[in-house]
């Protein structure tokens, strides 16, 4: 695994967001982990402070779900290694929200888990699971019925 650690600060050095997030590093040619030998190289340039008290989590789903939408992938959903990346999933399931929700995201924790590749011609079933103050959305492969990714919002009042 290779970790990355986020803050994010306003001109005058305020901290507006932190985040953690968790990767895997891909051979591009047989779509398998490897160990992040690029990654060492830098090391020892890198600030290894954790901005939280823990690394990102993995979602799970509890309770009843229900879809609420559903996509097909398009060329401008891709990025440069061929598949549809988190910020897309991202973006799909925003849209897919209550207006409320949405305006309370700057007091949100937000989780995201890519659990697998997304490619073209392939589309996703959006479902969505509410459980006490937080909404989950799980994406599942039309062709494989396989989960995409899980991303869980959690309010912070």
């Amino acid at each position: 695994f290779a970790y990355r650690e986020f803050e994010v600060c306003d001109s005058k050095g305020n901290l507006l967001a932190i985040a953690t997030s968790t990767w895997i590093v891909i051979d591009r040619q047989d779509r398998k982990a490897v160990k992040p030998s690029i990654v060492e190289a830098i090391l020892p340039f890198v600030d290894k402070r954790m901005v939280l008290e823990r690394n990102a989590r993995r979602l799970t789903t509890k309770g009843s779900k229900h879809l609420v939408g559903s996509r097909m992938v398009v060329f401008s959903d891709l990025d440069t290694n061929g598949h549809v990346n988190n910020c897309k999933y991202l973006e799909w399931v925003i849209d897919l929200m209550d207006h409320e929700w949405l305006k309370n995201l700057h007091n949100c924790c937000i989780s995201l888990n890519f659990v697998s590749e997304l490619m073209y011609p392939d589309g996703v079933e959006i479902f969505k699971t509410e459980d006490t103050g937080a909404l989950i959305f799980e994406g599942i492969s039309k062709l494989s019925e396989k989960c995409v990714f899980v991303i869980g919002f959690e309010n912070r009042d």
